[in-house]
């Protein structure tokens, strides 16, 4: 995959449907828009459709989904989430019929996190964004219209490293710096089980660096290793 971006740093990346976002060290974010004709190239080349300049800042992630209810979000230093609306327009005459896409402002919200924003996560399918920001929190919104539906602090004092969705329990999975891993409920917005999986032997050797479910099955990854866990639901005790 190649695009020219030069003096174009990236902090963050995302990547759907021949469409390609970056947010740079220059304080921009840039729609790029894979070249027709040249999909089967070993290099697909992405020309530059669009760049937004309104941050006045670094941005630390974005996430976006396409379709009719197409949207950037942005995720910034300062803890602030701006959303974007994804629109599509047919092309002007002798375009060869592709369509043409911008972004534009939807809305935004100032101090989402009292510090910067590190992760953002998209569920699509429930309509969810989930961020985590460096003031050791975590945070779930309703995509659409933005509004607040769960704030999860971390009780050990450390940053949340790793969040993934259970779409089958409808759970939240976090890991944190520490090497505890956490399992909220989003119905009862609690704590379901939170057990520390890794000691600190060698400065970051316990930090969870990312999470990964598929039915009962949880792969751990932390520093130089990926571990499996059986996870038991429903556990009876007598």
């Amino acid at each position: 995959m190649r695009a020219d971006t030069r003096r174009h740093g990236h902090t963050a990346i995302a990547f759907c449907h021949n469409i390609l976002i970056t947010a740079s060290t220059d304080r921009t974010i840039k729609l790029w828009k894979a070249d027709e004709g040249r999909e089967l190239m070993l290099y697909p080349w992405f020309a530059p459709q669009q760049t937004l300049s309104d941050l006045h800042c670094w941005v630390n992630d974005v996430a976006f989904q396409l379709g009719e209810t197409g949207a950037l979000y942005v995720g910034d230093e300062r803890g602030d989430i701006s959303a974007y609306k994804l629109e599509r327009a047919a092309a002007s005459r002798g375009g060869g019929g592709s369509q043409q896409v911008t972004l534009t402002r939807w809305r935004r919200q100032a101090k989402a996190h009292s510090l910067g924003i590190e992760t953002l996560r998209l569920i699509i399918e429930e309509q969810l964004l989930i961020t985590s920001g460096y003031d050791n929190a975590v945070r779930l919104w309703d995509a659409v219209s933005g509004a607040a539906i769960m704030q999860v602090e971390n009780e050990h004092k450390c940053r949340f490293t790793a969040v993934q969705w259970d779409t089958s329990s409808q759970e939240l999975l976090l890991g944190d710096d520490l090497g505890h891993v956490y399992f909220y409920s989003i119905a009862t917005e609690k704590c379901l089980k939170c057990q520390k999986l890794y000691d600190d032997l060698d400065g970051s050797a316990a930090s969870v660096r990312d999470l990964s479910i598929e039915g009962s099955e949880l792969l751990v990854t932390t520093s130089g290793k990926v571990e499996a866990y059986q996870v038991v639901r429903d556990v009876q005790y007598s």
